[in-house]
C-alpha cells in the first residue's frame, strides 16, 4: 500500500493508433519508459536519439508483457495491450483485494481431482493431486445477457456426437426472425423443428409471422454433424443454468485474446484430449473407444466411472506457482461490484501518507 498516491510506473502511454515495430513516435518513448518501470527491462541500452524508435528489443519487452497478461503476443500495442500497460497501482491493488475475497468465499476443499474454468483468463484446466493433466483455451459467454455464471458442480457424463437442443431463448432470438424470412433456413443448418410434444414439423407449412418470442410453440434441434454447434462432444454437469463444456466447429475464436463469444456455455479448444483423459482407467484404449463412438455418427452418452468436480471461477488476479502475480481484464465488470461491496463493509485503500 506504500505505492498508493505515487507513480512508480511513470506516466501513462498516451492514447492513439496501434504502435508497431519499426515506427518512430513520441508515444514509443513513453511505452519504453513504462515497461522498464514495470520490470520489463531491456538488457542493452538505447541511445537517447533512438528512444522513439519501436525497435526489436522493445518488441520483445511488449511480447513478454502480453504473455504475462494473457494477450496475443504479437508485439504490437493496440487498445487491449495499452489498457493493461496503463493500469494504475490502485487498479491492481483493487484487483488483488477483490480476488482475495473471492478466494475467501471458496475456502474449502475444491477436490483433488477437479476442472477449473477461469472465465476472465479464457482457460480450463484439469488437476489431479496437484498435477495438471489437461489445459485448454476456452470461449466463454458474451459480455451481455449471456455471461457465463460462476458456480460449482460435478461432471458425471459426456455425450459423443451430441444433438443440440437449442434453448428457447436462442431459438426465439436468433432463429424465429430468420424463419419469418426463410422457412428453409433450418434445413440448410441440419436443424429440425418440433412441437413441444416432440412431433416433427415441416417449417414450410408454418406461418412464423404469427408468433412472437413469448408465443413461439416449437422447439429446434440440430442433428449431429461436423457443423453442429456443440462439435463432436459435450461434457455434462447438470445444473440450473444449463451450462456445460463442449467442442465447437468455430475454431478461429481461439486465436483471439478476448474470447467472449458464446451463449454462456464453455467452448473448448482441446475437447478430444479432455475426453480421453477422463476415460483413462475406465477403458483400456480411451482414444480408440472415443474414435469408434465418433465414427458411428450417432449420439452416444458415456457415463464417467470417475466423476469430476467442476468449478467455474472468475479470477482477474492470482499468483502463479512461482509467485508471480497475473492480471486479467474484468470482462464482465464484476470486480467493481465486489469492491464496492467491500468498501461498504469498511475496506479502504490508503495512500502512503494516509
Amino acid at each position: 500500500s506504500g505505492l498508493l498516491g505515487t507513480a512508480p510506473w511513470g506516466p501513462e502511454v498516451a492514447s492513439g493508433p496501434t504502435l508497431h515495430e519499426g515506427e518512430s513516435d513520441p508515444r514509443v518513448a513513453q511505452l519504453r519508459n513504462r515497461l522498464n518501470l514495470l520490470g520489463y527491462t531491456s538488457d542493452g541500452t538505447v541511445p537517447v536519439g533512438d528512444a522513439m524508435m519501436f525497435d526489436p528489443e522493445l518488441v520483445d519487452q511488449v511480447k513478454a508483457f502480453q504473455v504475462d497478461h494473457g494477450l496475443v503476443d504479437d508485439g504490437a500495442v493496440g487498445g487491449r495491450t495499452l489498457e493493461n500497460i496503463n493500469a494504475s497501482v490502485e487498479d491492481r491493488l483493487e484487483q488483488v483485494l477483490v480476488n482475495l475475497e473471492r478466494m475467501r468465499w471458496m475456502n474449502h476443499d475444491l477436490g483433488s481431482r477437479r476442472i477449473e474454468v477461469n472465465i476472465p483468463d479464457y482457460t480450463a484446466t484439469l488437476y489431479d493431486n496437484g498435477q495438471t493433466l489437461w489445459h485448454s483455451r476456452v470461449v466463454v459467454g458474451k459480455a451481455d445477457d449471456t455471461r457465463t455464471p460462476e458456480f460449482s458442480d460435478e461432471m458425471t457424463y459426456l455425450v459423443v456426437n451430441p444433438t443440440w437442443h437449442i434453448p428457447d431463448s436462442i431459438a426465439t432470438r436468433v432463429y424465429l426472425p430468420k424463419l419469418r424470412n426463410d422457412p428453409t433456413v433450418l434445413e440448410r443448418s441440419n436443424m429440425s423443428l418440433f412441437t413441444r410434444s416432440g412431433v416433427k414439423i415441416n417449417p414450410k407449412l408454418v406461418n412464423f409471422s404469427q408468433y412472437t418470442a413469448a408465443s413461439f410453440p416449437f422447439r429446434v434441434k440440430q442433428n449431429p454433424s461436423l457443423d453442429n454447434a456443440l462439435g463432436r462432444v459435450k461434457f455434462m454437469f447438470p445444473n440450473q443454468y444449463s451450462i456445460y463444456l463442449h467442442d465447437t466447429p468455430a475454431r478461429s475464436y481461439f486465436s483471439k485474446d478476448a474470447r467472449a463469444f458464446s451463449n454462456g456455455c464453455i467452448r473448448l479448444e482441446q475437447p478430444i484430449e479432455l475426453a480421453e483423459v477422463l476415460l483413462q482407467g475406465q477403458y483400456d484404449d480411451p482414444a480408440g473407444a472415443f474414435d469408434a463412438w465418433l465414427g458411428a455418427k450417432s449420439e452416444r452418452t458415456v457415463n464417467l466411472g470417475n466423476p469430476v468436480r467442476v468449478h467455474l471461477l472468475y479470477r482477474t488476479a492470482w499468483a502463479d506457482p512461482d509467485g508471480e502475480i497475473r492480471f486479467r481484464s474484468d470482462i464482465y465488470g464484476r470486480d467493481a461490484k465486489v469492491f464496492s461491496a467491500m468498501e461498504n463493509a469498511g475496506v479502504r485503500l490508503r495512500a502512503a501518507n494516509g
